[in-house]
C-alpha cells in the first residue's frame, strides 16, 4: 500500500488531488467573499457581548458561538463535501466551500453570486437587530 501511494505521488498523481493557485484574482476573490462573514459574526458578537454584565460572562456566551462557527468550516473542507444550491444558504459552509474551490482556480459564477447575495442578507439582518 505504501509502495503504491510513493508511485502515484512520483508520477505525479498527487498534485491533481489538490491544486492551488494563488492568483491575485483568487486572493481578492476569496477576501471579498469573507467581508459580508465577517461583518455577519461581528455584529453577532457584539450583541452577544452586550448582553453580558463582565468580561467573564461575555466570554462564557461567545464560546458556544465560536464553535458553531468552526463546526461548518471543519465540514467544508473534509471529503465528500460538494458546493450545491442547498449548502450556498449555509452561512460559514457557503463561505468555505467556495473559498476552497476559488483556490483551486474553479469560479461558479452562480454559487458566488447566491452565497455573497445570501451572507449580505445574513450579515444585514445581523446588524439590523436589536
Amino acid at each position: 500500500m505504501g509502495k503504491k501511494l510513493l508511485q502515484s505521488v512520483a508520477n505525479g498523481a498527487a498534485d491533481t488531488v489538490l491544486q492551488i493557485t494563488m492568483t491575485g484574482k483568487a486572493v481578492i476573490s476569496v477576501f471579498t467573499m469573507v467581508l459580508p462573514l465577517a461583518v455577519l459574526f461581528s455584529a453577532a458578537l457584539l450583541a452577544i457581548a452586550l448582553f453580558a454584565k463582565s468580561y467573564k460572562e461575555a466570554q462564557s456566551y461567545i464560546s458556544p458561538l465560536m464553535i458553531v462557527i468552526v463546526l461548518p468550516a471543519v465540514a467544508a473542507v473534509s471529503t465528500g463535501v460538494e458546493l450545491n444550491t442547498a449548502l450556498a444558504l449555509v452561512p460559514v459552509l457557503n463561505t468555505s466551500l467556495i473559498s476552497k474551490e476559488i483556490m483551486t482556480g474553479t469560479y461558479h459564477w452562480k454559487y458566488i453570486v447566491l452565497i455573497f447575495a445570501s451572507s449580505c442578507i445574513y450579515a444585514a439582518g445581523a446588524i439590523a437587530s436589536p
